[in-house]
């Protein structure tokens, strides 16, 4: 006689959930590196202490690692009944992650942090909206956003990371609501969102509305395990006491900031020279080992065609790693135009180019996802032409190019002159591009030829050897006032990988093992090593 489940006694619920929970997990080895006092803990009631095994140094982890799964155990039993949350709230050890899908009312286990409050340390927290955004309720999303941050207050200091991923921007806490000031454990905290739909009223109450400042000196900033920070440009103008949370921070190993999905005003208190300036200051460069810039653009009517602002006089100087993804091109020119840029490792990925640059003297340049339809050929090279770094990598770059390399090779026509044996050698008649280049990685760019490649590399080999016997030792105790100007370098490491080509043929292949300029290089289409030197 078939009879209803919720009559079956409690223990076989609760001996399914346990297998659930047991199916969900997997044992992995890990390294030997406590004594053997130690205890590991068994993960299916309370965590209570079992003798620990050398022989089989292990630990359990969840099988699935894609917290956004709507399969995720135990949020996917949770929501089935009370019963089954009853019996899940007595069992700490499956709440080492708290995950709230904002598709959904969040109440039935909003309690999920006081369930795992056993577990002392690395706790997980992930917030997330799953609706595509035209589904979403913008006032909804708010209050189930406040109702979880709320939740979370008195625990934060338990937690390994804490992400709030929202679809609108106004939904997102303050940062100083929950980001704590003690915690030993937080690596990664983040507040963005999909869709910034601030407006200049919001902006405004968000202001005033913003968490008093604290005093480090009477509350201490510990958060030791930091490493990465990702914000909007409005949740990191809203730090609390901004600059002294970021002096707190500035002995950390390292720490990558990253600003996403932003609309930058150019007026107002969140305006776009405040963001670049907060950005730069002393104290928050001091403590940022890189910083990451990802979707970020301007409120401006026209992107193509904005009045961009001339270079800034005093304009601050950045001097840390940075990377700029899939930027609006007016963002790009504003922030070249606003700060004066000389960063050690410098990228941009999916993005336009600045124009008009000034000079960059960056060690590592990287451009990746560059076509002609976001960088025309004359920026690309004005912008080469401007850096003066040694390495170079380039990736699904359709503008690396025969063209490109020919222009490369106009150092030919650079004569130089000198006044006798043994004098300082005339300034060159102008910069040669990229001078100091000294590696040169190009990654499935198709679009070149190797003969004009190695055209290039030869022709920068023989102008090095000029520069070496005319300009001697003199040239580095007089240095040129133009970055550019002086000893051209040879390329001394080439790498290029591809799935498509283009492949060297046997002539290119003679002249890479026999071209006498102490070059090595690696080249490697569709896994196939055609030549390693």
């Amino acid at each position: 006689m078939a009879i209803d489940i919720q009559e079956l006694p409690v223990e076989i619920h609760t001996a399914i959930l346990q297998s659930a929970f047991l199916n969900a997990r997997e044992r992995h080895s890990i390294e030997l590196c406590v004594d053997s006092n130690e205890a590991l803990y068994d993960d299916l009631d309370s965590f209570e202490a079992q003798p620990y095994d050398e022989a089989s140094c292990t630990e359990w982890k969840w099988k699935e690692r894609n917290k956004r799964s709507p399969s995720l155990f135990p949020f996917n039993a949770a929501y089935v009944c009370k019963m089954w949350r009853d019996i899940l709230a007595g069992m700490p050890g499956v709440w080492t992650r708290v995950v709230f899908d904002l598709s959904r009312d969040p109440t039935p286990i909003l309690k999920a942090f006081e369930w795992s409050k056993s577990m002392d340390h690395g706790l997980e927290v992930l917030v997330f909206n799953s609706l595509e955004t035209e589904e979403v309720c913008v006032q909804e999303e708010e209050e189930r956003v406040r109702d979880i941050a709320s939740a979370l207050q008195g625990h934060v200091h338990r937690c390994g990371s804490i992400s709030f991923d929202t679809v609108y921007s106004s939904s997102l806490p303050l940062p100083g609501m929950i980001l704590p000031r003690n915690s030993p454990y937080l690596g990664h905290f983040q507040l963005v969102s999909r869709v910034d739909n601030l407006t200049d009223n919001m902006l405004a109450t968000a202001l005033h509305s913003a968490t008093p400042e604290f005093d480090l000196h009477t509350s201490p900033l510990l958060l030791p395990q930091l490493w990465h920070l990702s914000l909007t440009a409005v949740t990191f103008m809203n730090l609390p006491d901004r600059a002294n949370f970021f002096k707190a921070l500035k002995n950390q190993r390292y720490l990558e900031l990253l600003i996403s999905l932003s609309e930058i005003p150019m007026e107002g208190p969140y305006s776009l020279a405040n963001f670049l300036a907060a950005l730069a200051s002393p104290e928050v460069q001091s403590s940022c080992h890189r910083f990451y810039l990802q979707d970020v653009s301007l409120r401006i009517a026209d992107d193509d065609h904005v009045q961009f602002l001339p270079v800034a006089e005093n304009r601050p100087i950045f001097t840390r790693d940075l990377c700029f993804y899939s930027e609006s091109r007016s963002f790009i020119q504003a922030f070249f135009s606003l700060v004066d840029v000389h960063s050690d490792w410098l990228s941009f990925d999916g993005c336009a180019l600045p124009e008009n640059v000034q000079p960059l003297e960056s060690s590592m340049l990287i451009l990746k996802n560059m076509d002609e339809g976001m960088t025309s050929p004359a920026t690309f090279r004005q912008f080469l032409d401007a850096w003066s770094g040694e390495h170079l990598r380039l990736t699904r770059c359709s503008l690396f190019d025969d063209e490109f390399l020919s222009w490369m090779l106009k150092g030919n026509d650079y004569a130089l002159s000198t006044a006798g044996s043994g004098s300082i050698p005339e300034q060159l008649p102008k910069p040669f591009p990229a001078p100091k280049m000294e590696s040169l990685s190009i990654t499935e760019c198709g679009n070149f030829s190797p003969s004009v490649l190695r055209q290039m590399l030869h022709t920068r080999w023989e102008l090095a050897q000029k520069h070496k016997e005319a300009f001697g030792s003199h040239h580095h105790s007089e240095p040129s006032s133009r970055p550019n100007d002086g000893p051209v370098r040879s390329v001394n490491h080439l790498d290029v990988t591809s799935k498509k080509g283009p492949n060297l043929s046997d002539e290119d292949l003679e002249w890479f093992r026999n071209n006498g300029m102490d070059m090595r290089v690696f080249w490697e289409i569709s896994s196939k090593t055609i030549m390693c030197t």
